[in-house]
């Protein structure tokens, strides 16, 4: 994630030079070695926001007493927040690479 966050502020500083930059940036964005790194930062922030979206289920309450099974099985409680999380995630990073 942090060689994502690299390449854009590199990717700002291009914007912000001239438009010969830009284009410079863009042209080594193509090269099949950073499309294989931006592969990897992705499927790292996917991971990344599956296992963070599935911590809050993992988080035992405190309760006294006996403790009362879950209505439904806890994989299906937990599709979703999860999917909610995940589709929050995607329509910020839509917004976020000027998609919309």
């Amino acid at each position: 994630m942090a060689i994502a966050a690299l390449e854009l502020l590199l990717g700002v500083a291009a914007l912000g030079k001239s438009e010969d930059a830009w284009r410079a940036w863009l042209a080594s964005l193509a090269s099949p070695p950073m499309r294989a790194i931006n592969l990897v930062c992705l499927l790292f922030s996917i991971y990344f926001a599956f296992r963070f979206g599935w911590v809050g289920r993992k988080i035992a309450a405190g309760r006294i007493g006996p403790i009362p099974r879950p209505p439904l099985p806890m994989p299906i409680l937990g599709i979703a927040p999860l999917g909610g999380f995940v589709t929050l995630w995607l329509v910020l990073l839509v917004i976020l690479g000027g998609f919309l």
